[in-house]
């Protein structure tokens, strides 16, 4: 399992051994196929944060569906976080004035 699921699934209290816990996709409610990073690494070092890569701020279980459509393209980005942070703010704290600057700067 890589680093940044594991750090997913913990958060959320899901880390199991079975492959088939239903995890959510952030976006449509169905079932999630994968762990995306919101923002890649080019636009993470544009920021000068690379360090915060695999922190859940900026992770979020996502659906192929939803990836296809939604991921990695820029217009989407501030939904994307607007719609993690309100997700992952059930689970644990998370930095929103990070996730508040990164909101203005891509609308």
């Amino acid at each position: 399992m890589k680093n940044y699921t594991r750090t997913y699934l913990t958060v959320i209290n899901e880390l199991t051994d079975d492959n088939d816990t239903f995890v959510p996709c952030e976006c449509c409610g169905g079932r999630s196929t994968e762990i995306h990073h919101i923002l890649n690494k080019n636009r993470l070092i544009e920021h000068g944060i690379l360090n915060l890569k695999d922190t859940i701020e900026n992770i979020m279980a996502i659906c192929r569906g939803c990836h296809d459509e939604f991921g990695d393209k820029d217009g989407y980005l501030p939904i994307l976080l607007k719609t993690h942070s309100d997700y992952i703010s059930n689970h644990t704290e998370i930095d929103m004035d990070f996730i508040n600057a990164l909101i203005i700067h891509y609308e």
